[in-house]
């Protein structure tokens, strides 16, 4: 669970991810107030508390070992797509097939 709060909005928070995932395998969704990102490949999950609650919560980017990165302004694009399907069950390393076809533009757009 990460907790943060920069009250100015002047520190940039990053969340690094380490190597073996990539943007297909992380799942965001939001649990109340939170945001939880579910790394599929790892089986692990971060909630970072009041993501929902004050921008002073947020992490501003998050970043790949492979360098791509997705700005805090899109992860409700991803929160909302990723809502129309269950989370991946433990153990599930890849997006299925239908979760791919309606996922995969909307990962594109958002990592860059």
């Amino acid at each position: 669970i990460y907790e943060s709060y920069d009250y100015y909005n002047q520190a940039t928070d990053v969340l690094r991810f380490g190597e073996g995932i990539n943007d297909e395998g992380v799942w965001f969704s939001r649990s109340g107030n939170q945001l939880v990102v579910q790394l599929m490949n790892e089986g692990g999950q971060v909630t970072i508390n009041n993501w929902y609650g004050a921008n002073a919560t947020r992490i501003e980017v998050f970043e790949l070992s492979d360098g791509q990165k997705l700005l805090s302004a899109q992860v409700d694009s991803l929160v909302q797509a990723m809502a129309a399907f269950a989370p991946p069950a433990p153990g599930q390393t890849s997006l299925t097939p239908e979760q791919q076809s309606a996922l995969v533009p909307v990962i594109a757009a958002a990592w860059n």
